[in-house]
């Protein structure tokens, strides 16, 4: 084990290597949700990392100097207090749609490699990461391809009332699909036909029509203002 409390060569190299891989890893992580535009990018799953290696090789270098009994105290802190990180990039729609669970679990995880890192359990760090690039990518494209090939599609719909229904559920009916539910909502204050609605529509498909398809000829309704898939 290096010794910590004489600042020699040895050691300031070890904590470059360690910053240095957590450096790194920080921006294999955050590129995937940077390129995707999340609220947490690059720049925030770097710091997390550093940070996070930083608190362990502090929790570390107070073992040994002072010999504080848990190691591990100062890195259980992170790991909690990460939940209030996460927490910001959560975010629940109009429509009852959760974003942002993906990016919360990686900075989350992204925490947890800056403290594997920064205890210098190398092996484990990389392998991780690794891991995390096949979650991001594999399991991202079998998340897309279950996507494409799910019939059951939820629309949510902006029109300016409740009597241009017919329109829509004709157009539904003329591509041979199946209105399951209907759930309209009106705008606050609203209390005849004549207002603007919110219309939540469930929609079983059939086999060779796919998601895209079906919101592009909903959309292009005249009576339909705003049209999105959730």
């Amino acid at each position: 084990m290096l010794d910590f409390i004489s600042f020699d060569f040895s050691y300031a190299l070890d904590i470059t290597i360690r910053l240095a891989t957590a450096f790194i890893s920080g921006i294999i992580v955050g590129y995937d949700r940077e390129k995707l535009r999340r609220p947490a990018g690059i720049k925030t799953h770097t710091l997390v990392c550093l940070g996070s290696c930083l608190v362990m090789m502090t929790g570390e270098y107070t073992y040994l100097k002072y010999g504080q009994d848990d190691v591990t105290r100062l890195a259980a802190q992170v790991i909690s207090g990460l939940g209030f990180l996460g927490a910001g990039t959560i975010l629940v729609t109009r429509t009852n749609k959760v974003k942002g669970l993906t990016t919360a679990a990686s900075l989350w995880f992204t925490g947890c490699l800056g403290i594997t890192i920064g205890i210098g359990f190398y092996e484990a760090a990389f392998v991780a990461l690794i891991a995390m690039l096949l979650v991001m990518k594999i399991l991202n494209r079998v998340d897309d391809k279950i996507y494409i090939n799910s019939r059951i599609m939820k629309i949510h719909l902006l029109i300016p009332s409740l009597r241009v229904t017919n329109a829509i559920y004709e157009k539904i009916d003329s591509m041979d699909c199946q209105l399951l539910s209907v759930n309209p909502q009106l705008n606050s204050g609203a209390e005849d036909l004549n207002h603007f609605v919110y219309l939540d529509l469930k929609i079983k498909l059939p086999i060779n029509l796919k998601h895209s398809k079906l919101l592009s000829s909903i959309s292009e309704l005249d009576e339909v203002l705003f049209a999105e898939e959730v």
